[in-house]
């Protein structure tokens, strides 16, 4: 395993080394050809590569090679920037980033998505096999035990979560506040109004999931419903049934065969729907 995260580089860093949506799949393509199986782990905090070798290959030389040629950067530079694992280490910690223990906020739960999502990737491209697989299985299995039998799921799900947790503290309701965004480098580039939905204090927020062809799935749990927009912010479709509706629906993803999965908090229930 080669990786780097917060703590080891910085945002620039970060920013280069990481796979987009765009280049993941070729990344993941890349591993298949130096190693019997691989996957790879990129998000905005961390970008991380496993590999199975053979015996007496260096796998961290060949992954940190990769990282040099497919991200365009100099070798001292990844060098600098990455950690590398191997064995049992290796496996160690990706369960430790699955129980979010190397994560910015303790405990969030986006990991677990992101590997799942991760390993998805790399079995659709058939270089995830029996070992990859079973490891990010596996990590899966402990990162959700750890939340199930231990406290660390009890703090804030995320670095925004914490920021409005603090401001309602800091200046209390945050019904009929305006919020302005400041951000570096264009990090701040549209935004759109969420008809209906008022913000009904920090219980109500919505759940955001960019789809593979980059429309946004918005949940909307005061609402019971799940909006599909484009980037302009016009509604493209509204995922429902009148049969059975939709409980307070919040966390999303979505499969490879383009289906979401919707998470109900109301009544504690997972469905798949069409994506409209």
């Amino acid at each position: 395993m080669l990786g780097t995260n917060y703590e080891r580089a910085s945002v620039e860093v970060r920013e280069r080394m990481a796979f987009g949506s765009e280049d993941l799949i070729d990344g993941v393509r890349q591993i298949g050809h130096i190693a019997r199986e691989g996957v790879i782990l990129s998000t905005c905090n961390r970008t991380e590569l496993y590999g199975l070798f053979d015996a007496g290959v260096d796998g961290g030389a060949a992954l940190r090679q990769l990282v040099v040629s497919a991200r365009d950067l100099p070798n001292p530079v990844v060098s600098a920037a990455t950690y590398q694992q191997a064995g049992p280490e290796a496996i160690r910690h990706l369960y430790r980033v699955s129980c979010g223990l190397n994560s910015m906020m303790l405990g969030e739960p986006q990991i677990l998505t992101q590997v799942q999502d991760a390993l998805a990737i790399a079995r659709s491209e058939a270089v995830a096999g029996p070992v990859i697989t079973r490891l990010c299985t596996d990590a899966l299995r402990v990162g959700k035990l750890a939340r199930t039998k231990t406290g660390i799921a009890r703090n804030r799900l995320s670095i925004s979560h914490a920021a409005i947790d603090l401001a309602a503290r800091e200046i209390g309701t945050l019904a009929g506040r305006r919020v302005v965004v400041l951000g570096a480098d264009g990090a701040y580039q549209s935004e759109f109004r969420v008809e209906g939905w008022a913000g009904r204090g920090v219980d109500d927020k919505p759940y955001l999931r960019v789809l593979r062809d980059g429309r946004i799935a918005v949940s909307l749990p005061s609402l019971n419903t799940v909006r599909i927009y484009d980037a302009s912010g016009a509604v493209k479709g509204t995922v429902t049934t009148e049969q059975d509706p939709l409980s307070r629906p919040y966390g999303m993803v979505e499969t490879l065969d383009g289906k979401l999965w919707i998470v109900e908090g109301g009544i504690g229930r997972v469905r798949q729907f069409p994506i409209p």
